[in-house]
């Protein structure tokens, strides 16, 4: 009968087996044989704004959608279409091929942009190799990814799932762990990243034969120079944007070098931020300056949204000097002057600050600039170059990125210092595992190990990350969660920082800055330049008034002891007496000093001119963009995120992933054991010692509890209690050697045995013998009522000798065994003593053993 059922139930998962394999196929055919009708044309810009989405459906739960992709090359040269059917629809995408990329004879890489309609769309970044495809398609409603799973044959389409947060919680610039794109490989925690926008305008478009792809190629190789430049600062160019005039300009292009820098910077600040948020833009042109002016920028102006922009004139085909002439101009946005001071010390006769260009390839920076440079940073300059960009306008082999179908990517094959990747081909050399990513050991082209420390805190609020072992990328960057107190008080984490209000006014007015009486933020109510609670518009157009809770949370107000009231950094500032006067104290005045500082697009809410983001503002309240809030309100609100369990159990912290942060010396999640520190997010914090302390640990108490259960065991098996069968043997001991002791069944006639060795009579069932005295019984039912655990048995008794008596104790029972007679002198009594423990009411001694007479 099992056999038939087994056999019913087989046939029954075959059956339901082979229909869904069916309705798969039907499916896919339908899919592929699908009309053409309906197609919806899709095509792609390398500047960023997406036009047409695909009919792609949400795959966030990781659905795998299988397409047929269809590369088919196109009539202008280096150019292609893709199209790909999904959900009964087919998508066109029209591509451009990427000679700068990883290209092999099997491979070819393609990116996404425009070849009719001249508008601005997101862009993708394919890879051919011999007919599988793989690349990233960006929409307005996700990200998507195709794959080729060779095990099917099939290509697949998924969305990539994206992290959403609490609506109220704060916009938090966080570096991902698995981006699009990754690298570079010289880049660590204090590298910034410019996001650049190129402008080509309408003359140089011309003088480039009108071939965008040529414009492309053109800008990326420029970039990839001038990050060159830049690599040894610790500065990394990105260009994320390239935007052409191919009909005519939207501004006026002057000869007037200062009339066509003020028109560029006007227009980047009303249309090219919006439509393509950048750090820094640079305008192109082939129209010759007055006056040999080749390039003209703002000085200090990096990040700003008024200022943070150049013009150059392309005097040169020589890319290299080119190249400089771009990255001069871009040295002026970080407030680096012209090295006309005699003791600027440069290892070239010119640097690249030179005052003027002589057709040389200018590839340092002298000591002055390297000197304005570290002021400017001090200033707040770099304020927005933080974030890692996870796009590129154009994928190119040397960029110094790692992007879809690279291995790796150090660069220019001039600049390249990394044994572990080929400059040339962008792939890994020989055995190498890696060749980017801070636990990557450069010099062995391996892993490191775990444990090695990452990313190393900031202040008290930030938390450690350490190496996996798994991977050469740190962890993503996790800290302590926010609201939690810090500065002695002063001030309650956030996003990794505490930043109180004498800080902020340090960084605005130098040392001798510190945070004002709070007698001046009553004019913040005013809503006015020097007091308010935010404005609208950029540059600000109207100024919003603080509610009368949220006062001290709006513009900062600071004192301090300068001769000259000049900003350390900022564009302009106010200050003014207030009149001070409680009760009958004699009338002071305060000086309030605030200012307005403009550090580019994104940074609402993170302005230093305004009371920072932690500050308390009253008991249990603290400000939260401009706002005095109440920090249980926004804990609930999901600011703080998650409560760790048990605490941590007071060996580690809280993170802002709600995991426990624990001390070395104790494992996570929770840090209740032992174990090697850190966290879930972060990594181990130890290995070696730690790890192999918990592992002894581990091992200890195993062995501690088969130990304790192996002696449980025997003493259950040796109580009388144990039940008995025929067939059924106990091992006991002998004082010389172990043998053993066969019971009979409790149904069975009572019957002794005679042990030759000992003389004497062993009653089977443990009573005593009617013409027999029993030898102590082997197993003993006196409990310890001390641990409620049953003594040990007696383990033997040694005839003809006398057992040690312990000390004399309040209670004691007594048991005689006397041999039985056999003819010769009789054997000496002995006296076995068991050890009462005494005061327990519901303990009673056993009976005690019954003593006959020996018969003559």
């Amino acid at each position: 009968m099992k056999q038939k059922h087994l056999s019913r139930l087989a046939a029954s998962q075959l059956s339901t087996a082979s229909t869904l394999l069916l309705l798969l196929t039907t499916t896919l055919l339908t899919m592929r044989t699908s009309p053409a009708e309906g197609i919806k044309q899709h095509t792609l810009h390398k500047d960023g704004e997406h036009l047409l989405s695909p009919n792609v459906a949400d795959e966030s739960a990781g659905v795998l959608n299988p397409i047929y992709p269809l590369l088919m090359p196109s009539e202008k040269q280096d150019t292609a279409t893709l199209t790909y059917n999904h959900d009964g629809k087919a998508t066109v995408l029209q591509l451009i091929r990427s000679h700068g990329g990883s290209t092999t004879a099997d491979c070819e890489h393609y990116c996404g942009r425009s070849l009719t309609d001249g508008l601005d769309h997101d862009f993708t970044e394919l890879t051919n190799c011999d007919g599988r495809i793989r690349g990233t398609v960006h929409l307005p409603d996700g990200t998507f990814r195709i794959e080729f799973d060779a095990t099917a044959g099939v290509h697949f389409i998924r969305r990539l799932k994206e992290q959403r947060r609490h609506p109220t919680a704060m916009r938090r610039t966080r570096r991902p762990y698995h981006s699009i794109i990754k690298g570079p490989d010289k880049a660590n925690r204090d590298s910034n990243f410019v996001e650049l926008l190129l402008v080509v305008d309408n003359s140089l478009f011309r003088k480039l034969e009108s071939d965008e792809w040529q414009v492309y190629q053109y800008c990326g190789n420029l970039v990839n120079h001038i990050n060159m430049l830049y690599n040894p600062l610790n500065i990394f160019i990105v260009l994320t944007h390239v935007v052409v005039w191919r009909e005519s300009d939207p501004i006026y292009v002057s000869q007037r070098a200062d009339e066509t820098l003020n028109s560029f910077l006007a227009y980047r600040t009303s249309t090219l931020l919006r439509d393509h948020p950048n750090d820094h833009a640079q305008l192109l042109t082939a129209i010759e300056f007055k006056e040999n002016v080749i390039g003209k920028a703002k000085v200090g102006g990096m990040c700003s949204d008024r200022s943070s922009g150049a013009i150059v004139r392309v005097h040169t085909d020589a890319l290299a000097v080119q190249a400089s002439t771009l990255a001069h101009e871009m040295g002026h946005s970080f407030s680096m002057e012209h090295d006309e001071d005699a003791d600027c010390a440069c290892p070239d006769r010119r640097c690249i600050m030179t005052r003027s260009v002589t057709g040389l390839t200018l590839q340092h920076w002298s000591n002055c600039s390297l000197e304005q440079l570290a002021v400017g940073f001090g200033r707040g300059l770099n304020h927005c170059l933080g974030n890692r960009p996870v796009r590129l306008a154009v994928a190119s082999c040397g960029n110094g990125f790692v992007e879809p179908g690279e291995e790796c990517d150090c660069g220019l094959e001039e600049a390249c210092e990394n044994h572990c990747c080929d400059a040339a081909t962008c792939r890994l050399r020989g055995d190498a595992v890696c060749a980017t990513g801070e636990c990557c050991d450069l010099a062995t082209c391996q892993l490191r190990d775990a444990a090695i420390p990452c990313r190393l805190e900031r202040g008290e609020c930030d938390l450690p990350e350490y190496c996996t072992g798994s991977s050469e990328f740190c962890p993503p960057d996790v800290y302590r969660r926010d609201t939690e107190v810090c500065g002695g008080g002063e001030s309650h984490c956030i996003a990794g920082q505490c930043r109180t209000r004498t800080q902020q006014c340090r960084a605005l007015w130098g040392p001798s800055g510190h945070a004002a009486s709070e007698a001046c933020y009553g004019r913040n109510a005013n809503g006015t330049k020097y007091g308010n609670c935010g404005y609208e518009g950029r540059p600000p157009e109207s100024y919003r008034k603080c509610a009368a809770a949220d006062v001290l949370c709006g513009l900062l107000f600071c004192h301090h002891h300068k001769q000259a009231e000049a900003l350390e950094l900022g564009e302009y500032n106010g200050d003014s007496r207030y009149s001070v006067q409680k009760g009958n104290e004699t009338r002071r005045y305060v000086m309030c000093h605030s200012a307005y500082v403009d550090l580019g697009p994104g940074q609402r809410g993170q302005l230093p001119a305004f009371v920072p983001d932690g500050a308390p503002c009253g008991d249990g309240r603290m400000c939260y963009q401009q706002r005095c809030e109440s920090i249980e309100r926004l804990n609930a609100d999901g600011l703080g995120g998650k409560h760790c369990a048990h605490g941590c159990f007071g060996r580690g912290v809280c993170n802002s992933e709600g995991h426990c942060h624990c001390d070395s010396g104790y494992d996570p999640p929770y840090c209740e054991h032992a174990g090697v520190g850190g966290s879930l997010d972060s990594g181990p914090a130890s290995s070696g010692p730690g790890a192999l302390w918990h592992m002894l640990t581990v091992a200890a108490l195993v062995l501690l509890g088969c130990i304790v259960l192996l002696v449980l065991l025997v003493a259950y098996a040796r109580s009388p209690q144990y039940p008995t069968s025929a067939g059924c043997t106990r091992w006991t001991r002998r004082p010389w050697r172990l043998y053993k002791v066969r019971g009979t069944s409790p149904r069975e006639p009572v019957t002794a045995q005679h042990h030759p060795h000992h003389n004497l009579h062993l009653v089977t069932d443990g009573t005593i013998g009617r013409r027999d005295i029993s030898l102590p019984k082997y197993h003993s039912s006196t409990r310890d009522i001390s641990d409620d655990q049953q003594f040990r048995p007696i383990v033997g008794v040694q005839p003809h000798r006398t057992a040690p008596i312990p000390p004399p104790i309040p209670t004691q029972a007594r048991v005689l065994a006397v041999p039985q007679s056999t003819g010769h002198v009789a054997d000496p009594q002995l006296t076995v003593e068991y050890r009462i423990v005494p005061g327990a009411a519901q303990w009673r001694l056993p009976p005690a053993p019954v003593h006959r007479k020996r018969p003559f």
